[in-house]
Order: C-alpha cells, then sequence, then structure tokens
C-alpha cells in the first residue's frame, strides 16, 4: 500500500503544472480507444489505449500492455 505522504510529495511538486482554459476555447470531451490482440505472437497479450481531451487539450492517456 502506498501511503498518503508520497502522494503529498508528488502534488507538492507539481504545483506550477496544469490545464488552462480560455473563455472563448471549446470544452468538448472526446474520448478515444483503441486495443489490440495478440500484437506480440509469443505472449499473446492485449495492448489497450486510452486518451481523453478536452477541447484541443489531452487531459489524460494510458497504455497498458
Amino acid at each position: 500500500m502506498v501511503s498518503c505522504g508520497m502522494y503529498i510529495r508528488v502534488l507538492k511538486g507539481t504545483t506550477d503544472t496544469g490545464l488552462v482554459y480560455h473563455r472563448d476555447m471549446s470544452c468538448a470531451l472526446a474520448g478515444y480507444s483503441d486495443s489490440e490482440y495478440a500484437v506480440d505472437l509469443d505472449a499473446r497479450r492485449i495492448v489497450t489505449t486510452y486518451a481523453f481531451m478536452i477541447g484541443n487539450s489531452l487531459d489524460s492517456w494510458k497504455e497498458t500492455f
């Protein structure tokens, strides 16, 4: 289990990072996903990727193997 202290240290180190939204900017939310089975024929793993955009800004992205 990860302690809360680690999360607090990470948050303190990213106080200058963030998303900026302007009044005239589109705030439409869009989500994209993709998955592929057996990209590696030996391991037969599934690769899944997703991304979420708010307006023209990438909000979150993840790829799992």
